[in-house]
């Protein structure tokens, strides 16, 4: 019988760290066992010799004295080590489930976007990652729930028949709870959802301050907020009055059965049958049956939170099973992080990239199909055509942003994963909409590169920045806002070409440079990027400029190579090149 995946992710979390996972549960057995079941049997054997009746084989005082170093050697164990056992074990398959959940959304094609807006992506990483890896707690509930069978089986005994009274709610809870679990599970994915809702908004608003303020929609925004606000309380408040509920049923059916416990206990004291002792033990007991069963209703409910979060961790990367957040990986909590990778050559020179058959087909429709195409050292390749005729589509799917099929060599040597294989220093790439990182200039050149491995200077000469670099007023240490909030879109697009240059790839892909370039711009930072010896280029454009530089020029036209060729071979030849000639003449 197969294991349900959350069940077996908690056992692969305990494979991960066994030992990190026996402390912890030493340590609560530990507690559990020395510090309740033992200190009831002591105060029984106390009790009952201060009552001249039954004697255990230490006098009073022995007992006393027994029951002190059980009581302070429990305060250390479980205030201490049991505290810090269960912290680390935690914080341990909290930080594994990220990284791995990381490791899982990482392997996708880099252009699929994510299920949900980031501010949700970052509130799953958070708050469901954290409960994911704390669910390891029910380790702990398990070995109270042993407790639990010892004290009962040392009731029964001890006092007989009268232990099964405090059985009796166990089952009406299992019962009950059962029949409520699945909708705490439902209650609680709205609230997650309406959380995921409610984060979105904010992150989206913050995201367009600038065009809400401009289109006076301040008002509209705030009547959103609310109503999101209003359905997130409404779904706080359905789950937790169910939570409470669960708890209540646990917790106040364990104080009517110590009751009727209690009375037949007198029941049986007055016929002698009981001592004094065993109603201590009797009430020690059953108090811990009964913070069993609290425990066993807020478990319960807790994992259908636990459920849900699952779900909504597997959605941020499809087809990530449960299992696969407890892979093991490094995990580095108490030490020191790595240094920065440091930027090496690529190794065998460039020669040659040849593609053949490359296709990569939209859901939507649209996309490429069959391309074929060669970039040589040194060489502009330019790649041109109309909107939609899949040029963007064609560089994403050569560097493995897209998931395509065909064949991509590398020097004659075919290349498995085009994602891990064509990045820094053998490809870089600049996409038609850079991204660039709240913070300086500088930081967003290095982008985690240690500064000694990178000549800043000469990539912002070849992105042709010195002039804007002068007039910035800390140069390379200037704030540029959020994403580039300060900059230009020119700026921005310089700024991602430096930091591209700045990695010294063997074959740069640039998307569209012309986007927010002034024509002077463009043919400036395409004569610095061609001075640099070695260096291949594969780039989208439409600009006359760039294509009377480029040594070829592939035409694209509803997602195949219409031709390719020289640009003076392609004017005689190619309808689709004249065509697209004239409109760039002609400025449309």
């Amino acid at each position: 019988m197969r294991l349900p995946d959350t069940v077996r992710l908690i056992v692969r979390f305990g494979a991960f760290r066994p030992r990190l996972v026996l402390n912890y549960l030493a340590s609560d057995v530990i507690w559990s066992y020395a510090l309740f079941l033992l200190p009831g049997l002591v105060v029984r054997a106390v009790l009952d010799s201060l009552a001249g009746g039954r004697r255990a084989g230490l006098d009073t005082w022995s007992l006393l004295a027994l029951l002190a170093g059980l009581q302070l050697s429990g305060l250390v164990i479980a205030s201490a080590a049991g505290w810090y056992s269960h912290q680390r074990a935690h914080q341990t398959f909290s930080a594994l489930t990220r990284a791995n959940l990381l490791a899982r959304i990482l392997r996708r094609p880099g252009a699929d976007a994510l299920a949900c807006p980031p501010a949700q992506a970052i509130a799953r990483f958070d708050s469901d990652a954290d409960l994911v890896g704390g669910e390891i707690v029910i380790l702990e509930g398990l070995a109270e729930l042993g407790v639990v069978v010892a004290a009962v089986a040392i009731l029964l005994w001890l006092t007989g028949w009268v232990a099964v009274v405090v059985m009796v709610p166990l089952v009406a809870i299992v019962v009950g709870v059962s029949w409520a679990s699945e909708r705490i599970r439902r209650y609680r994915q709205a609230l997650q959802q309406s959380v995921a809702e409610l984060s979105g908004l904010i992150g989206s608003v913050f995201g367009a301050l600038v065009a809400v303020r401009t289109l006076g929609a301040e008002e509209a925004v705030g009547e959103r907020f609310r109503r999101l606000g209003e359905v997130r309380r409404r779904a706080a408040l359905r789950d937790g009055l169910m939570t409470q509920a669960v708890t209540a049923l646990s917790s106040q059916s364990y104080g009517i059965a110590i009751g009727v416990g209690l009375i037949v206990i007198a029941q049986q004291m007055r016929s002698g049958a009981l001592t004094v002792g065993d109603l201590s033990l009797f009430v020690t007991y059953a108090g811990s049956v009964a913070t069993a069963g609290s425990w066993l209703g807020g478990t319960i409910a807790d994992w259908g939170q636990y459920r849900v979060s699952l779900e909504r961790l597997g959605e941020l990367a499809p087809g990530t099973a449960a299992i696969d957040l407890a892979e093991s990986r490094p995990v580095l909590l108490e030490r020191d992080l790595p240094a920065a990778p440091r930027l090496t050559p690529a190794g065998e020179p460039f020669r040659e990239l040849t593609a053949t058959g490359l296709t990569c087909l939209h859901v939507g429709g649209g996309g490429i199909s069959g391309v074929d195409l060669t970039v040589r050292a040194g060489e502009l390749v330019a790649v041109t055509g109309r909107i939609g005729s899949g040029k963007t589509t064609l560089l994403r799917a050569l560097l493995g942003l897209l998931p395509a099929s065909g064949d991509v060599l590398w020097n004659g040597s075919p290349v498995a994963d085009r994602a891990a294989f064509m990045v820094p220093p053998r490809c870089g790439y600049l996409a038609q909409a850079p991204v660039l990182m709240t913070g300086t200039v500088r930081e967003n050149l290095l982008l985690g590169l240690p500064p000694e491995d990178v000549d800043l200077s000469a990539a912002v000469s070849q992105a042709a920045m010195e002039s804007d670099l002068a007039g910035f007023p800390r140069g390379l240490d200037t704030v540029i806002g959020r994403r580039g909030l300060r900059l230009s879109g020119g700026q921005i697009q310089r700024v991602a070409a430096a930091r591209m240059l700045a990695r010294r790839p063997q074959l740069a892909v640039v998307d569209d440079l012309s986007s927010a370039l002034d024509m002077d711009t463009e043919a400036e930072v395409w004569e610095r990027i061609r001075s640099r010896a070695g260096m291949a280029c594969l780039a989208v454009t439409h600009r006359r400029t760039v294509l009377r530089l480029a040594d070829r020029v592939i035409v694209m036209r509803h997602g195949r190579v219409d031709d390719a060729g020289t640009l003076p071979e392609l004017l005689d030849r190619c309808a689709e090149m004249r065509a697209l000639w004239r409109e760039e003449a002609d400025g449309r």
